[in-house]
């Protein structure tokens, strides 16, 4: 995880999930890959996905410092899956977007948030 910028925090976060084209084995009965499961990113944060096929959307989101976060948005448009959340302590809103599977259970990200920062990290599903 090294050479990637980290500079989330607490903060409100757009994460989109774009054509990611995955490994056979990891698609859905959609030709989608199936991210139901709690994901876990550099910083510590834990995002809950749960649903399958076109249904997915996200449930929680919660800081490594136990902030809960306000889910605003979640879904597939097109090939991307898509949600967006508030960080109350900080009231940033933050746009992520999967950029690359790299297995059934890691996934590359691009995130910006709404005060001009941006970077890239990685993300790991911690179970299903």
């Amino acid at each position: 995880m090294s050479g990637m910028t980290r500079r989330l925090g607490a903060v409100m976060v757009m994460v989109m999930v774009v054509g990611c084209k995955p490994p056979n084995d990891a698609m859905s009965g959609s030709g989608r890959w199936d991210i139901a499961g709690v994901w876990v990113d550099e910083g510590g944060a834990e995002t809950t996905i749960e649903g399958r096929k076109r249904s997915h959307k996200v449930t929680q989101i919660i800081d490594h410092d136990d902030e809960i976060f306000a889910v605003r948005d979640s879904g597939w448009k097109g090939a991307a899956f898509n949600w967006s959340y508030y960080v109350p302590s900080t009231t940033y809103i933050v746009n992520i977007s999967v950029i690359e599977q790299i297995s059934e259970d890691e996934a590359r990200t691009t995130w910006s948030n709404d005060r001009g920062d941006h970077g890239e990290e990685l993300i790991q599903r911690i179970s299903r």
